[in-house]
């Protein structure tokens, strides 16, 4: 009877060995398992991460150079022009003086708004003047003769544009209205059969206030540029044939 319980002691520790042994394997398989699968997840949150960085990474260069470009088109936009150069310096002067508006004589040319830009050109005078050489079509007024002047308003100042006649006693009558500019908007106007008939008649107002009333025409004594108080003469005279 004693060496049957000392049997069943022997055997009842075997199972209890076998049992605790045949827990090991399942744990350290599992301990591995979890290992393995945190370090696929840590393993794909860090490509995840880098793949973000490298978005944003991109993300930024690309929105600095289109700011960089947009910095270099704004600027170049703001860089005046040469005729925006030229003309601005007109306006300086005129306001210097305190001279109600501009005129400059600048030849005698046949033919219309084309022809007498290509002589302009030819002439020398939109080197000197670029601002001449942008005015447009709309902006230039043709009548029977060919004498060719440009008139720049001064700031403040509107100039009214009128065709005009005179009688035989010398009065003028004003025909038709061309158009009124301001703020130094230039123009161009073309015609005046002869130095004694002016086919254009200019007032320049200030407030609704008429200042100063004007015909662009040569002088009869020297060629020149008829001059009056309250306009300035801008004519180019070393570019045109008669006065070089």
């Amino acid at each position: 009877m004693k060496k049957i319980t000392v049997i069943l002691s022997l055997l009842l520790c075997l199972l209890i060995l076998c049992s605790c042994g045949g827990t090991q394997e399942p744990e350290t398989t599992l301990t591995t398992e979890m290992t393995t699968g945190e370090s696929t997840t840590k393993a794909t949150t860090t490509k995840a991460t880098t793949t973000k960085a490298t978005t944003e990474s991109t993300t930024a260069e690309m929105t600095s150079a289109a700011t960089s470009s947009e910095a270099a088109t704004t600027t170049a936009a703001k860089k005046p022009s040469a005729a925006e150069k030229s003309l601005k310096k007109l306006r300086a002067k005129l306001e210097k003086t305190g001279d109600y508006f501009a005129v400059a004589y600048v030849g005698y040319y046949e033919g219309g708004y084309k022809e007498a830009k290509s002589e302009l050109k030819k002439a020398g005078i939109t080197e000197k003047y670029p601002f001449v050489g942008e005015i447009t079509k709309k902006d230039f007024y043709a009548l029977e003769g060919n004498q060719v002047y440009v008139i720049v308003p001064a700031k403040g100042i509107t100039v009214k544009l009128h065709q005009c006649s005179f009688n035989a006693d010398g009065i003028l009558t004003l025909i038709d209205s061309l158009g009124a500019y301001d703020n130094g908007k230039p123009f161009i106007i073309k015609g005046n059969i002869s130095d004694s008939r002016p086919d254009f008649h200019i007032e320049a107002y200030k407030d609704g206030e008429i200042m100063l009333s004007y015909n662009p025409v040569l002088s009869m004594e020297n060629g020149k540029l008829h001059n009056v108080k309250g306009m300035l003469d801008f004519t180019p005279y070393s570019l045109l044939p008669f006065y070089s």
